[in-house]
């Protein structure tokens, strides 16, 4: 189950909420409605474009089994954009399957049970069953799965989009989905450089790097392992 940590002044969105939004505004590709026939998506956006929404609108995104149905191309283009519409501190969720958990269920499933043809769950056939857990349930054009993921690949592609403290839990009856708990950091004192490089907080040389892109600092922390009063220095000298 889903908890909602919040305060009653945060600005929350959800993306991909479908039929049944957990917050609202709920932003979806579709519009949809609940049992009653009113509907429940706010206003509709292509999440494989940039999204018609403010930057630095919303405290908290709600984003729930919807990752995984954007084509894996797209991913890092799609968390960019949820990086830019949240404050500075904002906290995102994210619900998505577990590609990797998912490939061991099946493999561990498919030679036990139905005369050794598999064993599959919620009364479907193993076919049926281990089909749909990879590739979606594609009862509609947008309902299918096109990227793989992972606590790992998760990791890196939230990184890689400007997130920090990214937390990876498992999720589900089987464990073989995930929540991804991520957040914006407030300055660029929080960034943490890829731990290959150094882990080195950039609020270290702060008042140095006025004028200096973030693709000349990944360098520095390169160089700082090597020669950090030299790399100091040439920081200085670009300020």
């Amino acid at each position: 189950m889903i908890q909602i940590r919040s305060k009653p002044t945060d600005r929350l969105i959800e993306l991909g909420g479908g039929a049944n939004p957990l917050i609202r505004p709920n932003v979806d590709c579709r519009q949809c409605f609940d049992a009653q026939g009113n509907p429940t998506v706010d206003f509709t956006a292509d999440f494989e474009q940039p999204l018609p929404i403010q930057s630095e609108e919303f405290d908290g995104i709600l984003c729930r089994y919807c990752l995984e149905h954007l084509s894996y191309t797209k991913i890092p283009v799609f968390l960019k954009e949820v990086f830019r519409i949240m404050v500075p501190g904002g906290r995102a969720a994210f619900v998505t399957p577990n590609t990797m958990a998912q490939l061991e269920w099946v493999r561990t499933h498919s030679s036990v049970g139905s005369d050794n043809g598999g064993t599959g769950w919620d009364g479907k056939e193993f076919f049926e069953a281990a089909s749909e857990v990879l590739f979606g349930t594609l009862d509609y054009p947008e309902n299918s799965h096109k990227a793989f993921l992972s606590p790992g690949v998760a990791q890196r592609l939230f990184r890689e989009a400007g997130f920090v403290d990214i937390k990876t839990t498992p999720y589900g009856e089987r464990d073989t989905d995930m929540v991804i708990e991520v957040i914006k950091p407030r300055t660029v004192e929080e960034v943490v450089l890829p731990a290959n490089l150094l882990l080195l907080r950039l609020r270290v040389h702060l008042p140095l790097l006025v004028g200096i892109k973030l693709r000349e600092v990944v360098i520095a922390g390169w160089w700082c392992q090597r020669q950090p009063a030299q790399v100091v220095e040439r920081l200085r000298a670009r300020a």
